[in-house]
């Protein structure tokens, strides 16, 4: 028997568990960043997006309500010469709402239309003001495709570590953990 074999299939398996380890290790790490990125606060500017998206949806609400609060005065345009025929028909934030009766969201609405650039800035100055949890957050777009990469990454090691360990079983060997 051949002793400088057996030492050579020593080296080899030594080598296979060292490779095991490093891409245990690399698994860990990738896991770790994943976790940091899905669990990382929103970005700043993707608040102001959804905001500015809430502002631009009510606006475009309140302006069909408004429309529709001003059909009246159209139909009848005697009632135009009296402001009190007027202001029961119609009413800034009344249009709003069923029955006339302002609700917070009533009011949302007639600034998103009536004030939308004031209100817009408003939003973002109050958002820049804020303070953040450090890091920020990758927007969301860039977020999705950082996960999608580093799955990539995890999955594509998880193979190999599983396809390594499929051959040694087939061979008989014990990697261990």
């Amino acid at each position: 028997m051949d002793i400088p074999t057996l030492t050579s299939i020593k080296a080899a398996l030594s080598g296979l568990k060292t490779d095991q380890r490093k891409r245990r290790a690399q698994l860990e790490a990738l896991r770790r960043e994943r976790d940091l990125v899905a669990a990382a606060p929103a970005a700043r500017e993707d608040i102001k997006a959804a905001l500015r998206a809430y502002i631009g949806a009510g606006g475009e609400r309140y302006t069909v309500l408004l429309q529709r609060a001003l059909a009246p005065l159209v139909a009848k345009p005697i009632m135009l010469a009296d402001p009190e025929r007027v202001a029961g028909v119609f009413g800034l934030v009344a249009a709003t709402a069923p029955q006339g009766n302002p609700t917070p969201r009533g009011f949302d609405m007639v600034l998103s239309s009536l004030a939308a650039e004031l209100t817009v800035a408003a939003l973002d100055r109050a958002v820049d003001g804020m303070a953040w949890p450090a890091p920020e957050g990758l927007p969301m777009a860039q977020r999705q495709a950082e996960l999608t990469r580093l799955d990539g990454l995890i999955a594509k090691l998880e193979a190999e570590e599983e396809n390594v360990a499929a051959q040694a079983r087939d061979a008989g060997l014990m990697l261990g953990d």
